[in-house]
């Protein structure tokens, strides 16, 4: 016999369908409880379609050697099943513990990363950029600006793979003295490699330097456009969520 109770506390399930009633764009549409079963505690994620579990359950098995997130218990449907992580007590997010975590996640798929054309990144930015001014957050001059470094950052190529895309300090956790990701939800495949890191960067996490050194070629070459790519996107997005309090478009602009 298993019980259940929801893990997120009933204002932030209010808060979602608040903002699904004000027609904001939903990002995180599934649902997450903690379930008993035997006496062991797991956390059960339900999306909104099967294929959403089976991309997460990919994600998961493909990422399960770095030991860095829950372990897959199983997957029914459209719910996957994880370890449930016990924090450790008095333990803080550190740099350098967060560094470490991107830096085993990239590398990792050094052997496995799919290449793609940046253009298909400038591509998506342009997209992005137009609605920045659309919204009026960006004048025609900046976007303009925005678009020419991206060109100029640009390689020919940018890895693709899974990353951590939800990089917030909330999401991670010291589980026996081991830095966790456990918003599993949020390890997705088919990413711009660097989007998880750029997030971090932008929340103030970390230094990326060091990460970006650990890891070299080719992703040294590619992580300025990403973190642009990354911005641009993340302001349109919360723009779409009616979250402008979380854009600050300085970030943006200091770098051109």
């Amino acid at each position: 016999m298993s019980r259940s109770r929801p893990a997120n506390p009933l204002w932030k399930r209010l808060q979602r369908r608040w903002r699904a009633w004000r027609g904001y764009d939903q990002v995180k549409t599934h649902e997450v409880d903690w379930v008993w079963e035997g006496g062991v505690r797991y956390k059960r994620v339900t999306f909104q379609s099967r294929a959403e579990a089976d991309a997460v359950a990919a994600a998961l098995n493909a990422m399960a050697p770095i030991q860095r997130f829950p372990s897959l218990v199983r997957a029914e449907g459209s719910a996957i099943w994880v370890d449930y992580l016990e924090k450790d007590r008095f333990s803080a997010i550190e740099s350098s513990a967060l560094g470490s975590f991107f830096v085993e996640l990239y590398g990792h798929q050094a052997a496995t990363q799919t290449l793609e054309p940046a253009t298909a990144l400038l591509a998506a930015m342009v997209n992005d950029l137009s609605a920045l001014e659309q919204a009026s957050l960006l004048s025609t001059a900046q976007c303009q600006a925005i678009d020419q470094l991206a060109h100029k950052l640009a390689p020919a190529m940018v890895s693709t793979g899974f990353d951590y895309v939800d990089a917030v300090e909330k999401n991670f956790l010291v589980s026996d003295g081991r830095l966790m990701g456990i918003d599993v939800e949020a390890l997705l495949g088919d990413q711009w490699l660097g989007m998880g890191l750029a997030k971090a960067e932008y929340r103030g996490l970390l230094d990326v330097e060091s990460v970006v050194q650990s890891l070299g070629d080719p992703f040294a070459q590619q992580y300025p456009l990403v973190r642009l790519a990354f911005l641009v996107s993340y302001f349109q997005q919360k723009l779409e969520q009616g979250k402008p309090g979380h854009i600050r478009v300085s970030a943006l602009l200091d770098l051109i």
